[in-house]
């Protein structure tokens, strides 16, 4: 559980440490509301008023969602890649259904409030023409009634990726498109040397519109209007995921060259041209990033919620440029 609050420029925080990230609460203001968007902020936190007739709308809300589900493609073969990578007894593998919805009662809200919502998991961060001093007293006279309390912890089998290639199918003949879905779940930690590197990879293999997935599928062989790939890097464990949807007739057509992508970039180094210009791409990206206040707050988070180094985000652009040497070659 964790705030971002943003003003105008520099980054403050108080001195919370964080466990477990459940939830979050921004909001933005003038410098001149600060205090009174602070007072909001607060009330919201410390004094929620939990209602059954909010709790019908939004559970009416979500079986509308479900229900519209079941006729997209996209989103059943997302439920079937979660069950894949994870199992269904791991949360990340977890499917929202009917049942698992009409199940939610309004106790089971404000226990989860109750049990979770504590300052010892919780993380400010403070965006704007704020100094410290200014934000302990504000924190101090907002927050300084919310009191500590130790809160459940789990621990779960990390998923692994399977020894030997699987195919899943959903058999939906009415479907004149097919959604492929090629990955695995990957132990990458994040803040870990291999992240950005990570990145750089999968910017090059799917992660852009020049991306090699892209001018193969759609360029080249003209199977799909988009193609590319995710590389997530997360503190229990995150995944690998190339996709496209394309026309029935070269679905097997499209999984190959999907797995022929996947191999070139593994088994063949990667020219200096494209390297450079993946690179460009991503600092260009990164410093664009770098004009909204709530990027600067978000930067501040992950360095305590992951227990990132303090120069991580400052060296940011270093690490990526250092993809060039030949040592470091993705």
């Amino acid at each position: 559980f964790f705030f971002k609050q943003k003003t105008a420029y520099e980054i403050y925080q108080c001195d919370w440490s964080s466990d477990v990230c459940s939830s979050d609460l921004y909001g933005s203001s003038l410098t001149k509301h600060f205090d009174k968007l602070f007072s909001i902020i607060s009330d919201i936190v410390l004094t929620p008023d939990f209602k059954q007739e909010e709790l019908d709308k939004i559970k009416k809300k979500t079986l509308s969602g479900l229900q519209a589900a079941k006729e997209q493609p996209s989103a059943i073969a997302t439920n079937l890649r979660k069950s894949l990578f994870y199992g269904k007894d791991y949360p990340y593998g977890e499917v929202e259904t009917e049942k698992t919805v009409n199940s939610i009662t309004l106790q089971m809200c404000k226990d989860y409030y109750t049990d979770y919502f504590r300052p010892n998991i919780a993380i400010l961060a403070l965006v704007g023409d704020i100094n410290v001093d200014q934000a302990k007293k504000m924190v101090a006279k907002y927050l300084g009634g919310w009191k500590k309390k130790d809160v459940p912890h789990f621990t779960y089998k990390t998923p692994k990726a399977p020894f030997v290639r699987k195919v899943a199918f959903v058999d939906r003949p009415t479907s004149v498109q097919s959604v492929v879905q090629v990955g695995y779940p990957v132990e990458l930690k994040k803040g870990s040397e291999d992240v950005i590197k990570a990145k750089v990879m999968n910017t090059i293999l799917g992660g852009s519109f020049s991306s090699r997935l892209n001018k193969n599928l759609r360029e080249d062989k003209g199977y799909t209007y988009g193609a590319g790939s995710s590389l997530a890097s997360d503190r229990l464990v995150g995944y690998f995921d190339a996709r496209c949807t394309v026309r029935n007739s070269v679905t097997d057509s499209s999984v190959s060259e999907i797995l022929k992508e996947m191999k070139k970039i593994r088994n063949n180094k990667v020219s200096e041209k494209e390297l450079q210009s993946v690179k460009n791409y991503l600092t260009g990206s990164f410093s664009r990033s770098l004009e909204r206040p709530q990027t600067m707050a978000t930067f501040a988070l992950n360095i305590e919620k992951y227990n990132l180094p303090k120069d991580y985000y400052k060296n940011y652009l270093k690490l990526i440029c250092e993809g060039s040497d030949p040592k470091n070659r993705v």
